[in-house]
């Protein structure tokens, strides 16, 4: 009995000997396998995308079956430049493993990049069955909505966007654009004021809700977009007209011909604000300089028609 007991205990040790040594080759390959994952990620995200490319197309060649790598070699192709290869290979990886999400996120991102907004929407509405709470998810899948001109759809996404990230850049803007689109100009000022706390060097932003808050007689918050836009950006043009603008309003008419006269020093070919000068000139009486910006708008209305 004793004898019996000692042979099966050696041949059980035998099996456990065999078993580990069949399962040495399996780890050490998933090892491998770890280890090439870790060594690409710090490569894209170290700018390396050279390296990060030939490693991760090594790693497809040892490893067809790892969506993981497949994914990483999109990562490094769209970061390269490489849309189109890019874009294959997050299809591949989709393919390898269907239940791994970042892919179709990323997809997405490429395809509303080449204008295919109904392959982006399809792949973010896949992308948010499975993380429902992606705030960025729900912004650029309202911006695809917003692309094929489905405002009732792109409203929805863009209230999920700033409900689940309130501080999530450029989602309170798309929310103000179709606001806006509504003409629930007074929304679309308040999600602006709610985009420049989270983006306050958005100087689109400013001289947008500025233009709004024009709209609905509110000059004094028109006045204060428009300076803080022009204190932003002091050679850029649009908040400069605002405020022109605004002084027209106000029947201030030498201060809106010196903001004109700021407009057109910093873009000469704009032919609404030479317009707009010209009749600011005629209320103040300056009959010659009116002219000379009527004929000034003439001569760009035709230029721009014999472009054409």
């Amino acid at each position: 009995m004793f004898q019996r007991r000692e042979r099966m205990a050696a041949g059980c040790a035998l099996i456990f000997v065999f078993c580990v040594l069949g399962l040495a080759p399996r780890l050490a390959a998933q090892d491998a396998e770890q280890n090439l994952i870790q060594q690409i990620g710090m490569e894209i995200g170290a700018g390396r995308l050279d390296a990060a490319l030939a490693h991760a197309r090594q790693g497809i060649a040892e490893y067809p079956g790892s969506a993981i790598l497949m994914h990483l070699l999109g990562v490094a192709e769209s970061k390269k430049g490489l849309q189109d290869e890019a874009r294959q290979s997050f299809l591949s990886a989709i393919r390898i493993d269907p239940t791994f999400p970042q892919n179709y996120y990323d997809l997405a991102v490429l395809d509303m990049q080449s204008s295919r907004y109904d392959e982006a929407r399809n792949m973010l509405e896949t992308y948010i069955r499975v993380d429902p709470e992606n705030g960025k998810a729900h912004l650029l899948l309202g911006m695809a909505y917003q692309k094929q001109k489905d405002d009732r759809q792109a409203l929805n996404e863009f209230k999920q966007a700033v409900a689940l990230s309130p501080d999530l850049p450029l989602a309170h803007y798309y929310l103000a654009t179709e606001y806006e689109k509504l003409g629930n100009a007074k929304a679309a000022v308040e999600e602006l004021k709610e985009e420049l706390k989270a983006n306050p060097r958005f100087y689109d932003a400013y001289w947008q809700a500025g233009n709004l808050a024009l709209s609905i007689n509110d000059f004094k918050s028109a006045e204060t977009f428009f300076r803080q836009g022009v204190a932003l950006r002091p050679l850029h043009y649009e908040a400069y007209y605002g405020l022109a603008k605004l002084f027209v309003a106000r029947q201030e008419l030498p201060q809106a011909a010196s903001q004109l006269e700021t407009v057109i020093a910093l873009e000469p070919r704009d032919i609404a604000a030479h317009a707009l000068l010209a009749r600011v000139y005629e209320k103040m009486g300056k009959t010659m300089e009116a002219k000379r910006e009527d004929l000034v708008v003439e001569t760009l209305r035709g230029e721009n028609e014999a472009s054409h």
